[in-house]
């Protein structure tokens, strides 16, 4: 079976490091765009990216078109890149942090379309510099999106998005604790009513990291599971819990017709799958054997059945040996 080529789009550091785990996974990346050098340093002397560098060290074919309108103020340069696209005919093009808002003819150029990766847990972050935005927002949390790209800003649909893992010592603990319910308030803001619904696990504190929430239990008992689970017995109930919803969800929504529940959910309507989000508190505190076994197959699959894990992990504690 024949590699895919792959084309990459990206300009700073960032986008350097997906291009590099590209090359040292040994993908064919056939053709390379990034920004024109630019001025930088006390000399104002132009500076190349870092794209740029990394794609002239390993040899690649490189473009740095000024923009990509064919009907624009740089049409000789879109021109040119046009003509360098339809010569690599690309399978799929990756894009990073590139800086160009890409027309439709590069969307629709490689075979399978142009894929993002994007620096935010979408949609928070939409737009340029997501990174810089979480930080100067004072966020403590982030992620990575992958995105099929269309003509709209960040909005085509998700092929993945990771769970979050924030680490902390009893010195960071009051903030890790408090990025966990702000994330939460924002999820119970940002999606339509009842379509978030939270597994909360807190076992040092015995409930008292989260026990604002269970005033939503007044209004729908489902949306926190009733109550804040701390014994070891309940955690492992609550993740076995998880896994079979997600056995439903493969076998009576997924089946062969859907690759995904974000998928079953665009056709769906009002009968869309809520989203499901295990929240921890203090991990490993509480975790037996079998608990550690089945967070880690809720961690690794469980985003395609719409289940997602936020975990404050206590970095003073061990995660036993054969956890997975």
């Amino acid at each position: 079976m024949p590699r895919l080529r792959i084309a990459f789009a990206g300009t700073p550091p960032f986008a350097a490091v997906g291009l590099q785990h590209l090359l040292d996974r040994g993908f064919d990346v056939s053709l390379v765009w990034t920004q024109p050098d630019r001025p930088a340093g006390r000399g104002q002397r132009l500076q190349p990216s870092a794209v740029k560098q990394l794609a002239e060290e390993r040899g690649l074919v490189l473009g740095q078109p000024q923009g990509l309108r064919l009907d624009g103020r740089f049409a000789a340069d879109a021109l040119a890149a046009q003509t360098q696209m339809s010569d690599i005919a690309p399978d799929v093009m990756v894009v990073v942090a590139y800086g160009l808002i890409l027309p439709a003819w590069v969307l629709k150029s490689p075979r399978l379309g142009c894929v993002n990766i994007h620096g935010s847990s979408l949609p928070r972050w939409r737009g340029a510099a997501p990174i810089q935005r979480a930080i100067e927002a004072g966020d403590m949390h982030t992620g990575i999106t992958i995105i099929q790209m269309d003509e709209g800003l960040d909005t085509g649909a998700m092929l993945a998005h990771e769970s979050l893992v924030i680490q902390a010592d009893r010195a960071g603990r009051t903030a890790a604790v408090g990025a966990l319910q702000m994330l939460m308030t924002r999820l119970l803001t940002s999606v339509p009513p009842g379509r978030a619904k939270f597994t909360i696990i807190d076992p040092v504190a015995l409930g008292q990291n989260f026990a604002g929430f269970m005033h939503l239990a007044d209004y729908d008992e489902s949306l926190v599971a009733s109550r804040i689970w701390t014994d070891s017995e309940h955690i492992e109930q609550r993740l076995t819990d998880l896994t079979e919803h997600m056995e439903t969800v493969i076998q009576k929504y997924l089946r062969n017709e859907f690759q995904t529940i974000d998928d079953y959910n665009r056709q769906a309507g009002e009968l869309a799958e809520p989203y499901r989000f295990l929240v921890i508190s203090d991990f490993p505190h509480g975790f037996q054997q079998e608990s550690l076994r089945r967070l880690a197959s809720i961690a690794s699959t469980g985003a395609r059945c719409g289940v997602y894990v936020l975990i404050h992990r206590d970095t003073r504690q061990p995660i036993p040996a054969g956890s997975g």
